[in-house]
């Protein structure tokens, strides 16, 4: 029985046996995309929540861990009470904790400054 043994970010050594590994995903040649869903009211006007993500998210500032965008990618479901509109930014893998503390943060009040309603 072979055991593969790795210090893990956090300090620790995690140590797995070669038959219980199932599924791998190497996350280490490419960059990593941090996805956020904006929850808003079906009662918002989807052109203008639209118009106020584009310009509000081109003059949010550049956080130094964010590669590439924030960007805005599009309406991704409507429903019922909501729609969801999708932002996105490429980062590395680990520093994706501290790029969705940021960027929801000012996704966040930007959405408040632009005077749309998130949930």
């Amino acid at each position: 029985m072979s055991v593969k043994q790795r210090k893990h970010t956090d300090g620790n050594y995690k140590i797995v046996r070669n038959m219980d590994i199932r599924k791998i995903t190497n996350m280490s040649k490419r960059h990593s995309r941090y996805t956020l869903n904006v929850l808003v009211p079906n009662t918002e006007s989807l052109s203008e929540v639209e118009e106020a993500l584009r310009r509000g998210i081109a003059q949010i500032p550049r956080h130094p861990k964010v590669l590439s965008g924030p960007t805005y990618v599009g309406v991704a479901s409507i429903g019922p009470t909501d729609m969801t509109f999708l932002i996105e930014a490429e980062c590395v893998e680990r520093d994706m904790p501290a790029v969705s503390l940021y960027l929801n943060r000012e996704i966040r009040l930007m959405l408040e400054h632009e005077g749309i309603k998130a949930k």
